[in-house]
């Protein structure tokens, strides 16, 4: 048994699904691109530590220097 469709049924069938494709591909895209952002994020942090320790240990040097020069 043959089953004629329409036509014009299966174009906006097609369109629908040309659509849909297109938002996917726009989806993973965005994926993509906020995975890469995320996969950033322990490198960043250890830069942020390592700032943060350089600057501690700078105010220790600078109160040692200022003490030394308070007891002089």
């Amino acid at each position: 048994m043959i089953i004629y469709v329409p036509i014009m049924y299966c174009q906006v069938k097609f369109n629908e699904q040309v659509l849909l494709s297109n938002n996917l591909m726009q989806e993973m895209s965005e994926l993509k691109q906020e995975t890469l952002t995320v996969k950033e994020i322990p490198n960043r942090l250890s830069d942020s530590v390592a700032n943060c320790k350089d600057v501690y240990k700078d105010v220790i040097v600078t109160m040692k220097v200022n003490s030394l020069l308070f007891l002089v």
